[in-house]
């Protein structure tokens, strides 16, 4: 399934308002690269150097059988239906993960399982009520009964929550700051299917998009800030730009697909050096922009596939992100692509490549370098002209030449919008 144009660039807008002065505006495509086709492929991904089959092994969660009718306390059973039902269900699973391998999700300081997070359902912009988990002072919350489950489940304290601030609800999707009864929060809004089949819980991913969005929760708290930029307005989508993201791109997607650890290490070197070219041709705004998406969104898809691998779900295919064709998307999204969408793509890429070679890359990023900053810490790239020149001839530049003239052509026949959709030509 393609994205829908971006939209949830505009779903996400109010977001920005409730993060802290210089944290990432980034949430609005959160939703897209979940929502892309689904071809699936078994990649390696060693987790803190382990390999993916191992990793694997270290916890399967068992499949809870969870019925409507194991509800029971102050909440009558028959007010939980499948939507819930399953919600809780893959709570359950996912804390389980976290519970046991946090580190290997991301580290022990991220614990999904030990924070508090307020689910609200909504129906048609409404939003009807909320379950809060681990809330210290449930007692203060207004409205708040304690829902008993399942001890199948082992989930945290559950409160379900009917008297809501409706009015500050519908501004935000999510908001990683949500103050509720004192405590700040991570909320996200969540619908039966009928009303969104993508923000239900019975969505196949749902999981993975709770993790993400909490992980930027985790990333604005625990990590330094750097300069960001996500003004598209300025950014470069000439020819010969593009082509140079592509010529990036096949690197990592060969990168992913090579045998050994020489051809790995190749690979991050011939990135690096193109990464490097296009620094110094196109400016600050290929760090501002690129590198730190890739470090933020990147990252948060990055945990996504770690889960993933945790819970014995194949990988994503990252070939049709990577080595995109003109029929992958709709030409009204090429230039949210090439301007953004693709760095969840790209900073997973080299942060599986980094793993899979055995760097131990994850506090530098937290601590503000990039993914290509450690690459460049750690290979040697002072050949760096004929790395590129290498490059071009293996991924037949001339071919990525024509093809970044075609996508050219397209993005300047499409408004400016910035990744909000605001338009810089009104």
């Amino acid at each position: 399934m393609k994205p829908n144009s971006f939209l949830v660039c505009l779903i996400a807008m109010g977001v920005a308002i409730s993060l802290s002065p210089g944290a990432f505006l980034d949430r609005a495509l959160d939703t897209v690269t979940t929502a892309l086709p689904k071809s699936l492929t078994k990649i390696p991904l060693p987790i803190s150097a382990t390999n993916s089959t191992q990793a694997t092994a270290i916890l399967v969660p068992k499949q809870f059988s969870f019925q409507v009718g194991q509800v029971v306390g102050e909440r009558v059973s028959s007010e939980l239906d499948q939507t819930d039902a399953v919600l809780f269900e893959k709570l359950a699973r996912l804390y389980a993960l976290f519970h046991t391998s946090a580190d290997k999700i991301w580290s022990d300081g991220f614990r999904l399982d030990q924070d508090i997070v307020y689910l609200v359902r909504e129906d048609d912009e409404n939003a009807l009520y909320g379950y809060v988990i681990n809330h210290p002072r449930p007692e203060e919350i207004e409205g708040a009964s304690r829902l008993t489950l399942s001890d199948d489940l082992a989930l945290p304290p559950v409160y379900r929550v009917d008297n809501l601030d409706k009015a500050r609800l519908a501004r935000h999707p999510f908001d990683f700051e949500y103050s509720l009864a004192g405590e700040s929060v991570m909320m996200m809004k969540y619908t039966s299917p009928n009303v969104d089949s993508f923000t239900s819980p019975t969505a196949e991913d749902w999981d993975l998009f709770l993790a993400h969005e909490a992980f930027h929760r985790y990333q604005d708290r625990n990590w330094k800030i750097n300069d960001n930029d996500q003004d598209l307005s300025n950014y470069n989508f000439s020819t010969d730009a593009l082509a140079l993201i592509l010529l990036e791109q096949h690197i990592l997607h060969a990168g992913l697909n090579a045998a050994d650890s020489a051809a790995r290490t190749e690979a991050l070197r011939q990135f690096a050096a193109v990464r490097n070219v296009r620094i110094e041709t196109y400016g600050r705004q290929i760090v501002t922009l690129d590198s730190e998406q890739e470090r933020f969104e990147g990252t948060a898809f990055y945990l996504e596939d770690n889960i993933r691998v945790l819970s014995g779900r194949p990988l994503l295919n990252l070939r049709e992100y990577l080595v995109p064709s003109l029929a992958s998307f709709a030409e009204s999204d090429v230039r949210e692509y090439f301007g953004f969408g693709r760095f969840y793509e790209t900073g997973s890429a080299l942060s599986r490549l980094l793993d899979l070679q055995g760097v131990a890359w994850r506090n530098d990023v937290a601590n503000g370098k990039t993914q290509y900053d450690v690459i460049k810490d750690h290979y040697d790239i002072s050949d760096r002209d004929a790395l590129i020149e290498l490059a071009k001839s293996t991924y037949n530049y001339a071919e990525l030449l024509s093809q970044a003239e075609r996508y050219a052509a397209i993005i300047e026949n499409t408004p400016t919008n910035n990744c909000w959709g605001i338009s810089h030509d009104l």
